[in-house]
């Protein structure tokens, strides 16, 4: 009589009530890119930012990353993840050889990528330096090299790997237990997600806090206090954030500023502008015209 060794496959380690285990059936990943880039254009990109969360792995060549902080030399097989709206500078001096792959994503809910972002900025940049990160930066390279896969099923396996990264950086050790203050109750973590979603459906309205404290049956102060907490934002500075990585797609698709401001609920072009440059750090002009050079 065959005998069922199931516990000789099932590892003792996996526990259903992990962090992935939570996150994974809501968590939206958006691959918005991934692939190769090499050439001098993706070798010198100077002063640039991203809307979203940008991964790279060094395949060949040694890099020179320069955030606002520091300058980062990133040799081959070396990993770095880029946050949303920091200014980075990226420059090679072996333009003709030296080449990069990469995964373009952003995720939802909202409370989930706040502490992922939050949890990247406290573990720092030894993290890049873990055996870890490397071998899923070169898992990374495998996945985005041309027709390695289908379209549908490289995209799929890119998705789930960084489903994994994300998990991974949520779990990571180096970040020590009794910093983690900025972790989300329920309850805020509700209040934030409500209000990233009462504002991506309501886009043509001006930003009215109280307006938004009311129709989530909160209070302006409770409000603050969960954004303060959690971003160490106000709500008007995070939500006008929100609206401004949301508008450059619409300009990216041809939309002018005006039409544009009037779409995302700005009195008018010169206010948009402004809350723009406050932002990015850039005026459209400028940004587009970098975008557009760099692309």
């Amino acid at each position: 009589m065959a005998v069922n060794q199931a516990l000789l496959f099932v590892n003792k380690h996996t526990n259903t009530s992990s962090l992935l285990a939570k996150i994974s059936p809501i968590t939206d990943i958006r691959i918005l890119g991934y692939g190769l880039k090499k050439g001098i254009q993706a070798c010198n990109l100077q002063d640039f930012i991203v809307p979203s969360f940008l991964f790279i792995f060094i395949r060949k060549g040694t890099f020179k990353l320069t955030t606002a902080q520091s300058v980062h030399v990133l040799n081959s097989n070396s990993v770095y993840l880029l946050q949303p709206l920091c200014s980075y500078s990226l420059s090679s001096n072996h333009h003709h050889s030296a080449s990069y792959a990469y995964v373009y994503f952003d995720f939802l809910p909202m409370h989930i990528r706040l502490i992922f972002q939050r949890q990247v900025e406290m573990a720092g940049d030894k993290i890049y330096r873990k055996d870890w990160y490397r071998k899923f930066g070169s898992s990374v390279n495998s996945l985005c090299k041309p027709a390695t896969f289908n379209d549908a099923g490289q995209y799929f396996l890119v998705r789930h790997a960084i489903m994994g990264l994300i998990a991974f950086i949520l779990h990571e050790k180096d970040v020590p237990q009794t910093k983690l203050n900025y972790l989300m109750t329920k309850k805020e973590a509700t209040l934030t997600d409500q209000a990233y979603k009462y504002v991506s459906e309501h886009l043509k309205e001006p930003l009215n806090i109280a307006r938004i404290a009311k129709q989530l049956g909160t209070s302006q102060s409770t409000l603050a206090r969960v954004f303060k907490n959690s971003m160490t934002m106000t709500p008007l500075q995070a939500l006008n954030r929100f609206k401004i990585i949301l508008s450059i797609d619409w300009l990216k698709n041809g939309n002018s500023v005006k039409m544009t401001a009037h779409s995302f609920g700005y009195s008018s072009s010169q206010h948009y502008c402004r809350v723009f440059k406050f932002v990015t750090g850039k005026t459209t002009t400028k940004y587009f015209k970098y975008d557009k050079n760099n692309t």
